[in-house]
């Protein structure tokens, strides 16, 4: 028994490796850039000790199973004399493993179906702005050549005239902070005419954004009301913000915010003067900050040229530097075909200037799903191994759990049962184990969905549609490893099956 499960074991073992270094590749290639060390991801040493040792104590502790259970041979001539039937205790050990196979699939199946649904519903997501055809990166002057905000907007504005000179550019903009790359600059807000109001200290936050003419346009966020941030109010360091429908709602819930007045919340300091008052000109869409699925934040866009700089401390709390910004290029042509054009006319205004994090704004929302999609594919490949297995191993079980009946139904057969009631015999009693195990696979994906609930995008961890469907091409397939040996079993022809 032992040399038998131990040369199992070892095969198995080999195949399994082999499986998972295609797998690991695969995973490699095709998962998110961003995934911290994914590149160190291999099939090592120490993986490979691991698989034979465990492949080892899997082949000895099974293969001592039926040395443990073997019966004095009074007791097993005394049963083979009653009949051609498996004991009750071999029959309930068999239908432990199945019911645990199907439960364990059940719950893996679930799991990778939600986290379909949950990408399928972060495609649909409404980002706010139109990523397509879209060239974006990073421009950091240096701070000792511009040393102050003038001087900064100025390289910017030279710089976005010559690329809005390109070919095939329809619009060149700019921004401290883009779609998806995080905030730069948070502080709170003080409304006009409500310093006094106690709601007041409830909204204490937003994220500024100073931006150069027409950057709402470029990017393509949708205005809903007023007008937006335009090169003469950049020009002429116009006192204007715009807000998205984050901000409006939180410090103007039920108001038309076009025509308020906000300021930056700094507290009194002689040293610096107190941020003057904004007026609000137009309200536009939300857009994501960081990720694709949290709640949107609140956010306001001010001309660059009355945003901060590097003569401005951080402690006046006016607005994000203006030294780092991130250009966005919108285009009739490959955006990657632009970046060519696009580094000449920089260093066209500067020798010494680089841009950096060249991508497009599609690649950044991609990316911002990568993660989402790469655990939907890990649960997707073991929920998939779950049910090969667990099918696998119902129509093995089946099968053998017939093979072992056969002098039994040949009997049958003989005394004159229909092939049609031996088939039903021997599917009840499997369709009723791949019952309970698919109850009991459901009572554990509904109790421990709140386990995956972080991972999901506007889908309950008890889905109905996830769940029924899943519980259907079990239950199907199930069904089908139950049929085809109780098929066969029915088929036998009575005199070889009393021979056997």
């Amino acid at each position: 028994f032992r040399t038998e499960s131990v040369l199992l074991g070892a095969v198995g073992g080999i195949l399994g490796l082999g499986l998972a270094w295609a797998g690991v590749r695969l995973l490699v290639a095709f998962g998110p850039v961003n995934l911290p060390r994914l590149s160190e991801v291999r099939i090592d040493p120490v993986v490979v000790i691991f698989t034979a040792v465990l492949s080892l104590i899997a082949a000895l502790a099974f293969g001592a199973i039926p040395l443990l259970r073997l019966a004095p041979m009074t007791a097993t001539l005394h049963d083979s004399g009653r009949g051609q039937t498996a004991t009750r205790g071999q029959h309930r050990a068999r239908h432990v493993l199945m019911t645990a196979q199907v439960a364990l699939a059940l719950v893996l199946l679930v799991a990778s179906g939600l986290m379909v649904r949950s990408v399928q519903q972060l495609r649909n997501v409404d980002l706010g702005f139109e990523p397509a055809s879209t060239l974006a990166f990073g421009v950091a002057l240096p701070g000792r050549v511009y040393d102050t905000r003038e001087r900064a907007a100025s390289a910017h504005r030279e710089i976005l005239d010559r690329l809005n000179a390109l070919p095939g550019v329809i619009s060149a903009s700019a921004s401290s902070a883009l779609p998806l790359t995080g905030g730069n600059y948070g502080n709170g807000l003080v409304v006009e005419n409500e310093l006094d109001n106690p709601q007041q200290l409830r909204r204490q936050f937003a994220w500024f954004r100073a931006v150069a003419g027409n950057y709402l346009e470029t990017v393509g966020i949708r205005p809903i009301r007023g007008r937006t941030i335009t090169q003469s109010d950049v020009d002429r360091r116009e006192p204007v913000v715009v807000v998205d429908e984050a901000l409006a709602a939180m410090y103007f819930p039920g108001q038309d915010p076009v025509g308020k007045r906000v300021r930056s919340a700094a507290p009194a300091n002689p040293k610096f003067p107190t941020p003057r008052w904004l007026e609000i000109v137009g309200l536009v869409s939300n857009t994501p900050i960081g990720a694709l699925t949290p709640p949107p934040l609140p956010q306001m866009y001010m001309p660059m040229s009355i945003a901060g700089g590097p003569d401005i401390p951080a402690q006046a709390l006016i607005g994000p530097d203006i030294i780092p910004m991130n250009y966005v290029v919108r285009t009739t042509l490959d955006p990657a075909a632009l970046v060519s054009a696009a580094r000449a006319a920089v260093e066209s205004v500067d020798a010494n200037l680089a841009i950096a994090q060249v991508r497009t704004l599609q690649e950044m929302v991609d990316r911002a799903g990568d993660q989402m999609s790469f655990t939907m594919v890990l649960l997707g490949i073991a929920a998939s191994v779950a049910l090969l297995l667990g099918a696998i191993g119902i129509y093995g079980v089946v099968s053998y759990v017939a093979a072992q009946r056969t002098g039994e139904i040949g009997l049958r057969l003989a005394l004159g049962a229909e092939p049609s009631g031996v088939e039903a015999m021997i599917l009840r009693e499997s369709v009723g184990v791949t019952m309970i195990g698919v109850g009991l696979g459901l009572a554990v994906a509904l109790a421990g969905g709140r386990l995956i609930e972080a991972l999901l995008y506007n889908v309950s961890p008890r889905d109905p549609v996830v769940i029924g469907v899943v519980t259907l091409l079990l239950t199907t397939i199930a069904l089908v490893a139950c049929w085809l040996p109780a098929r066969r079993a029915a088929r036998l022809n009575p005199l070889d099956a009393l021979r056997s």
